[in-house]
């Protein structure tokens, strides 16, 4: 693992955000509306989260240049 502080925290959040959504999906309100969109705002804010996760992890570069906006 490259950078584990990161890998670490982008897989927390999304078991966060997985937690958060299955909770407001089981949860029994009168404003179906807002329970949905509330469920699918956490979902979608902690999925992104995963491949990531994955991708500076497990990434066999560990230095990657990134090229600057002055052709440096």
């Amino acid at each position: 693992m490259s950078e584990p502080d990161v890998t670490l925290t982008d897989y927390g959040l999304a078991l966060e955000c997985a937690v958060c959504a299955a909770w407001l999906g089981r949860a029994r309100t009168g404003h179906n509306g807002v329970r949905v969109a509330g469920m699918f705002f956490s979902f979608f804010s902690g999925f992104p989260r995963q491949p990531e996760a994955l991708s500076m992890g497990f990434s066999r570069t560990r230095n990657r240049r990134v090229a600057s906006s002055f052709g440096n």
